[in-house]
């Protein structure tokens, strides 16, 4: 069941969908990302990502690792924090993103943020400080890209803390004098379960980023290689780039352009395994 914060957000994003769809701009805005998130490809890698979720959760509950009352926690987290990590990867080619990731889930600031979602304001409340909230971000995201707006982004920066600290107070006095009332069981599932599903989202997460790396660098050989009227430079290439990089998510990640043409203009094994070791050389940092 749905808190008033998350009530909250649910209504104000009902209220910025409604505002969205009567505006005909807007709305055409609205249709092309639709359009665009239905595409083939981000098809393929949803269904990919929420059936590995969805097994991974079945196996939990058959080892009582994972009960019906997280529903709610595992949708939250599947389409937030999951969805960031699996698919923010995918476009990231700096190191250790994984490593950050999961060592992000077991920060404080977990615990923290967990205590304060406990206990929210009334519904009243939580629906006058989301939009503030909101405009308090934006203000301090645009005031911290412009140096002149310094101040202001500083002044942004005590408010937000502040009133998180309120609320962290807040809820941290609800739950000292609540906590018999509380079942301890179920608190401490719903505290894990982020973090052991970040755990068992990593080997997905990775595998995805391989495979759009791979299949962008190949896409990218095969269209050098037309250009060139090379076909099976390209098959050599693909098969010398998988061979050398293998499971370097980093790597595969950042071989694209110059390196891509090189590689399809190879005209043997030996020169294409030549481009990918001056590419790893290019790749360390210089001493």
């Amino acid at each position: 069941m749905l808190n008033n914060r998350e009530w909250a957000l649910v209504i104000w994003g009902a209220v910025a969908l409604g505002f969205v769809l009567l505006k005909p701009k807007p709305r055409e805005s609205l249709a092309k990302v639709l359009r665009a998130m239905l595409a083939r490809r981000l098809v393929i890698t949803a269904m990919l990502y929420f059936g590995y979720l969805a097994t991974v959760v079945s196996l939990a509950a058959w080892a009582n690792v994972w009960e019906p009352a997280l529903i709610k926690d595992t949708v939250i987290w599947a389409i937030g924090p999951g969805m960031v990590l699996t698919f923010g990867i995918i476009s990231s080619s700096k190191k250790h993103y994984l490593r950050n990731a999961l060592l992000a889930s077991f920060e404080l600031a977990v615990l923290i943020q967990f205590i304060t979602n406990l206990f929210v304001l009334p519904l009243p409340a939580e629906l006058a400080l989301t939009p503030f909230l909101v405009l308090l971000g934006v203000i301090g995201a645009y005031a911290a890209q412009h140096p002149e707006h310094n101040p202001v982004a500083r002044l942004v920066n005590v408010l937000l803390g502040a009133i998180g600290i309120s609320l962290f107070i807040y809820a941290t006095w609800n739950l000292i004098n609540g906590w018999r009332e509380l079942d301890a069981t179920a608190l401490a599932e719903a505290f894990v379960l982020p973090m052991w599903l970040t755990v068992v989202a990593l080997p997905l997460a990775y595998s995805m980023a391989l495979w759009a790396g791979y299949e962008a660098a190949f896409h990218m050989i095969d269209f050098f290689a037309m250009k060139a009227g090379t076909p099976t430079a390209a098959r050599r290439a693909k098969r010398v780039l998988a061979l050398r990089l293998h499971l370097r998510r980093t790597a595969i990640a950042t071989f694209k352009a110059s390196w891509t043409r090189q590689m399809a203009q190879a005209e043997s094994t030996e020169d294409a395994n030549a481009v990918v070791s001056d590419f790893l050389k290019a790749q360390r940092p210089a001493s």
